[in-house]
């Protein structure tokens, strides 16, 4: 299989509340906590329990609730699978600082309890089978709506970069229709939030062409879609007719004849039993690794753990990223993390038989290879005195290190020869031609001329062994990792929204959230939800 052809992403088509600052101002501040483990929860759901409103936990086991629901007597209902559903009176949380709520493990049953005289019949492959061929009675077929919380962010040494974060209403025609032809979204709000690092070389958009900012052995086509359809198109629940991503491509077709599966045992969600399959794949190239939690009862996709590694050995970056001299970087690691999926799907009150979205998590890696720190500033041509100047963005701190044979001179990918190197200053270089080297006068003849020449523009000068005083290297570039997430967390589902005055301020679907065009508008009904913004530090 071809890296190229690898695919990321699918051919588919109350007053308001805000945060006034990021310590919570307004806010219950929590933090949900394994009993055993001390390890976050992490996509826990946490609702209100008079109302169907709520969050996700994220990276933390962090969340925010609204001060105000507390004044009202209300209790959150906490729930996440794998663990025992745990209320708590909003009366008892502290407003300063962060809370501390520990939920307890569910029992989970091995694989031998799972037998029962019912089970024995089912192998994991049959179950995985029966959830897909029961999606059209277990998810909503008509339209229905859901308002929640968006956020794109980048992580780096423990560390959000770049957090934007947008209140949605997403109006879904159901799941007999194709999500990104159909499905309509109305931005309530949205915002860059600059309590956290701005890092605009890493925000910027993914480069194939320069090498700038890469997925590795990846690409993550855009499909005429923003980021929100991005994230909405790893969704294999959702589009289970249409072709998505690697492996699972087609959920109906592709998923059960492209993996291997294996019956873990069994869980709880919400005090309802749930399987526990592991999803695996392997091959020369990329590794799978996942979970499916599927209803005992319904045989309902409830949450999806999907992870994709590619399995690498020593591999040189291409040499064309680097014009003025580099150094070769290599991806050393036996296997890499490509990307990673996490949905989960839940049963809303009104309809007790029908799964609802509850949250999509889509994390992908990738590459950023930063401008050099010591670089060439600019050259200039002298042509009386045949000689080329070599400006430089720092002073060189080596100048007695470096010889002639350190500085490499190309024109029409041709080597032309240098007969002196003279410093003129301690950020400057003359390099003067061997103009007595008479296979390459002709050369020089068209290289020193008057005449507008494209090639002189391509002018390659490669020197080695050119350090500033900081000690960076001339023209080395750093190649950094990076994880990009895409999420989106329901906050209420709500009856299906249609109102024709509002068409006008739907999302456009092909431009960037953050696009001054796209239409801000908040209705009545869009009152009353929060943006949970996470903490600073994961850590």
């Amino acid at each position: 299989m071809s890296f190229r052809n690898f695919l990321l992403g699918a051919t588919l088509l109350l007053p308001t509340i805000f945060l006034r600052s990021q310590e919570g101002d307004g806010f219950l501040q929590g933090r949900l906590l394994d009993s055993q483990t001390q390890e976050p929860v992490v996509f826990a759901t946490v609702r209100v329990k008079s109302r169907a409103v709520g969050v996700i936990s994220d990276q933390t086991g962090g969340f925010k609730i609204p001060v105000s629901f507390r004044t009202k007597g209300d209790t959150l209902l906490i729930s996440s699978m794998g663990y025992m559903t745990r209320t708590i009176r909003l009366s008892v949380l502290e407003e300063d600082g962060i809370n501390t709520i520990l939920l307890d493990p569910a029992v989970i049953e091995l694989q031998e309890s799972v037998i029962t005289a019912k089970a024995k019949r089912l192998k994991a492959k049959d179950i995985v089978r029966y959830a897909i061929e029961n999606i059209k009675e277990n998810y909503p077929q008509e339209p229905f709506s859901y308002i929640g919380y968006y956020r794109d962010y980048q992580i780096k040494d423990d560390d959000y970069l770049n957090l934007n974060e947008a209140l949605v209403e997403v109006n879904d025609k159901g799941f007999n229709t194709i999500d990104t032809l159909e499905t309509e979204f109305l931005i309530y709000e949205y915002r860059k939030n600059r309590d956290f690092k701005i890092d605009s070389f890493a925000a910027k958009p993914y480069d194939y062409l320069n090498h700038d900012k890469v997925i590795p052995s990846a690409k993550i086509n855009s499909y005429g879609g923003n980021e929100l359809l991005l994230l909405r198109v790893h969704d294999p629940i959702r589009n289970h007719r249409l072709r998505s991503f690697s492996f699972i491509y087609r959920l109906q077709k592709d998923f059960i004849e492209n993996h291997v599966f294996r019956l873990r045992g069994k869980t709880i969600y919400n005090g309802q039993d749930v399987y526990q399959i592991g999803v695996y794949r392997n091959d020369s190239n990329f590794k799978v690794e996942g979970t499916l939690y599927i209803d005992v009862t319904s045989f309902a996709f409830r949450k999806v753990e999907y992870e994709v590694y590619q399995l690498v050995k020593k591999r040189k970056i291409q040499d064309a990223v680097f014009p003025y001299g580099h150094d070769n970087f290599f991806d050393t690691a036996d296997e890499n993390l490509l990307f990673k999926v996490i949905l989960e799907y839940r049963q809303n009150a009104s309809r007790e038989n029908i799964m609802y979205p509850n949250y999509i998590s889509f994390q992908n890696k990738f590459n950023v290879v930063r401008p050099p720190k010591f670089n060439i500033d600019r050259i200039t041509l002298d042509a009386t005195n045949r000689e080329l100047e070599v400006f430089l963005n720092k002073p060189v701190a080596n100048r007695g290190d470096l010889k002639l044979s350190d500085f490499k001179l190309r024109y029409r990918d041709k080597k032309v020869k240098l007969a002196k190197v003279v410093q003129h200053d301690d950020k400057t270089y003359h390099l003067k031609v061997d103009k007595d080297a008479a296979r390459q006068r002709g050369l020089l003849n068209l290289l020193f001329s008057k005449t507008e020449d494209e090639e002189k523009r391509s002018l390659q000068l490669e020197i080695k062994n050119m350090k500033d005083r900081d000690g960076n290297l001339l023209g080395k570039r750093e190649v950094e990792t990076l994880f990009q997430f895409r999420e989106f967390f329901v906050q209420e589902i709500i009856p299906f929204q249609q109102d024709l005055q509002l068409q006008k301020y739907f999302m456009k679907k092909n431009r960037p959230l953050y696009d001054s065009v796209q239409p801000i508008r908040m209705p009545d009904r869009g009152k009353g939800y929060w943006m949970n913004t996470p903490l600073k530090r994961l850590k």
